[in-house]
């Protein structure tokens, strides 16, 4: 609902702000010369890759939560007894005297 949409983008919000500030930390590294371009490219698409995955794991977890759920509810409905009796497709009496003349 609405609280699982305002963590979701609470978070996006964090990491954007997050990768900005290495971004801007990293050029000015590059402009001293303490770092390459290159390293810092390599450095931001690292994680950018790890935290897209870390981010999955959570979604993973709330699906397989939910298949849990899900089976748990299979399971007691394959469980329960039947109201009706099982017909009986040898016998076809019953069905036929509870039809009218």
């Amino acid at each position: 609902g609405i609280a699982t949409a305002l963590l979701g983008a609470s978070v996006h919000v964090a990491a954007n702000v997050a990768l900005c500030g290495v971004l801007g930390y990293g050029g000015t590294l590059v402009l001293a010369g303490d770092m390459t371009a290159g390293a810092l490219t390599a450095f931001l698409l690292y994680s950018v890759y790890v935290g897209f995955n870390a981010g999955n794991l959570g979604s993973i977890y709330a699906d397989l939560m939910k298949a849990v759920g899900a089976a748990e509810r299979l399971f007691a409905l394959a469980d329960r007894r039947p109201l009706m009796p099982p017909y009986d497709h040898h016998n076809p009496e019953p069905l036929l005297r509870a039809l009218p003349p």
